[in-house]
């Protein structure tokens, strides 16, 4: 299924992705619809852009991580900096239950901390997670670090931080309610 899940990314449209699992539903190919990953192709921004970066806009290198098909060449990269941060605007209030996240394997640990925060306007943040504690975000290729909120919250956009000097740079990252 990753490699079937790989082809149907490249349609890069969220249109067309949900016409593809209707089609693939009723043609009996799958059993039920997957989750969708409400961040999917959602604009996006950064705190920075680095030197590493492939794209040197904010907006640019920041929307690869919501666009990404392949998990290898499809990353941003903030710069080295007190607390840096990441976030997707779903263009309107969402529910959120659960955010998969899939960090670059090489100097995973600069996000071994990390705060999650929502907000409705882009201005007020509110926390919603916190992981504070030593163990690795990244889990291996292909293995997101789930974040099982509590409760649903609803947000129109997501903000990713790290508390530190640090630096963020992303696979992926996935909403789901």
């Amino acid at each position: 299924m990753p490699l079937l899940y790989a082809e149907i990314l490249k349609l890069r449209s969220p249109a067309k992705v949900d016409s593809f699992w209707q089609l693939a539903l009723k043609r009996q190919w799958i059993q039920s619809m997957p989750r969708k990953n409400i961040a999917f192709s959602k604009p996006c921004l950064q705190s920075s852009v680095s030197i590493w970066s492939a794209e040197q806009e904010l907006e640019k290198d920041a929307r690869r991580v919501t666009e990404a098909f392949d998990y290898v060449s499809m990353c941003n990269h903030t710069g080295i900096e007190e607390n840096p941060w990441w976030q997707v605007d779903l263009e309107e209030k969402e529910n959120i239950k659960t955010i998969l996240i899939y960090p670059r394997e090489f100097l995973s640990e600069r996000m071994n901390h990390f705060i999650i925060s929502i907000s409705d306007d882009g201005a007020s943040w509110s926390e919603i997670y916190s992981k504070t504690d030593d163990q690795p975000v990244y889990k291996g290729k292909d293995i997101g670090f789930v974040v099982d909120l509590d409760a649903y919250h609803t947000a129109r956009f997501i903000r990713m931080t790290v508390p530190e000097e640090s630096a963020i740079h992303l696979n992926s990252f996935e909403v789901f309610a």
